[in-house]
């Protein structure tokens, strides 16, 4: 009987530590993703069978592609997928992995031609997937702000009347869930960022006012984290060159994949 108990116990402590060392090595990916380091914060995550970890590896994926350090745009993205996709079957109600996983379509669905996305309905695909984000996420401002930028990359991609008629997709709406996004979230530097490009890139003529007083804004408020950093250096050097249209407009089409 005391022999047994010794065992209990110990086994108990094992698995204590065991849970204690899963959790630091899930702070050291988070850490890296934190600081910049998207690869090594996957590899950190990924050998982690566990959701957060996954979600973090996920994160790592995207956080990569969007900012354009990504070899191969289609595979990470696809790889994102691939994750949010096994969160989900094991859990269908994971909110977070709707998000995430809707997030990597958008960038899986971007790096095709645009015959080739007609020719998938990816337009129509990635739009369920989104609206199926935002329906789990109400209270999540970043699930507006991936809904408002399908609407504005579709319109610029498709044109706007084609946009409009074959996907029921423009700007106006694009720019409603933006503020939306904004009206909950008006320091977020990842949806200020990706919201001044967006206006910039569609029609800087148009937007332009708005664009400068969201970049006035971007100016004030500090990066918490390396892709914080990225977006609002990228978003200053937009700033920098609005007097010059063309070169401002490349900067915002090349950080959108457009």
């Amino acid at each position: 009987m005391f022999r047994k108990c010794t065992f209990t116990a110990s086994a108990l402590l094992f698995i204590s530590l065991a849970n204690v060392a899963q959790g630091a090595d899930i702070m050291d990916a988070q850490a890296s993703l934190t600081s910049g380091h998207y690869e090594q914060a996957f590899d950190q995550a990924i050998a982690i069978d566990e959701t957060e970890a996954l979600l973090v590896a996920a994160e790592a994926l995207n956080t990569k592609i969007l900012l354009g350090q990504s070899d191969d745009e289609k595979a990470d993205a696809q790889r994102a997928m691939a994750i949010g996709q096994s969160i989900l079957t094991k859990n269908p109600d994971h909110n977070e992995a709707k998000l995430l996983y809707a997030i990597s379509y958008g960038f899986y669905g971007r790096g095709m031609s645009p015959l080739s996305a007609w020719r998938k309905k990816m337009p129509q695909k990635i739009r369920a997937t989104i609206e199926t984000a935002v329906a789990a996420n109400a209270e999540d401002p970043n699930s507006f702000a991936l809904y408002g930028g399908w609407h504005m990359a579709v319109a610029a991609k498709a044109g706007t009347k084609r946009a409009k008629k074959m996907f029921g997709a423009t700007a106006q709406e694009g720019i409603v869930y933006f503020e939306q996004a904004l009206s909950g979230a008006p320091d977020n530097i990842m949806i200020n960022g990706n919201y001044i490009m967006m206006l910039y890139a569609s029609d800087p003529e148009q937007h332009g006012k708005k664009v400068e007083k969201l970049l006035a804004h971007m100016r004030t408020l500090e990066p918490q984290n390396a892709a914080e950093r990225q977006v609002q250096f990228v978003a200053k050097s937009l700033g920098e060159n609005i007097d010059e249209p063309k070169k401002a407009k490349k900067i915002a089409k090349k950080f959108l994949g457009w």
